[in-house]
């Protein structure tokens, strides 16, 4: 099979870790980052990086943590929609954030 060194991976980020930072509807932009982890005390730390998986062309994939992640939504009309189905999402119990955006 040849190589598709050309084609950008898919990805997926579990949103119940993430938490929607900062959105900024004049760019189209929004920001996620890793949830704080809640320790047995009741008090919270930093998380090491929020968890994406890259889904690689030839059937592997890649889990590895960013400190943020910066997202351009292609067509602004849509921008509010997704920033607010992605709050929805990161903020929903651990049973519910399993459904697809």
């Amino acid at each position: 099979a040849r190589p598709m060194t050309d084609v950008a991976p898919f990805a997926f980020v579990h949103l119940r870790d993430a938490r929607v930072a900062m959105v900024d509807m004049a760019k189209a932009v929004f920001v996620l980052e890793a949830q704080p982890l809640q320790g047995g005390d009741g008090t919270s730390k930093a998380a090491s990086g929020l968890p994406l998986v890259l889904l690689l062309p030839d059937g592997r994939w890649h889990s590895s943590g960013l400190p943020k992640l910066t997202v351009d939504v292609c067509d602004p009309s849509k921008a509010a929609a997704w920033a607010s189905h992605l709050q929805e999402a990161c903020s929903a119990p651990a049973e519910d954030s399993t459904q697809a955006c």
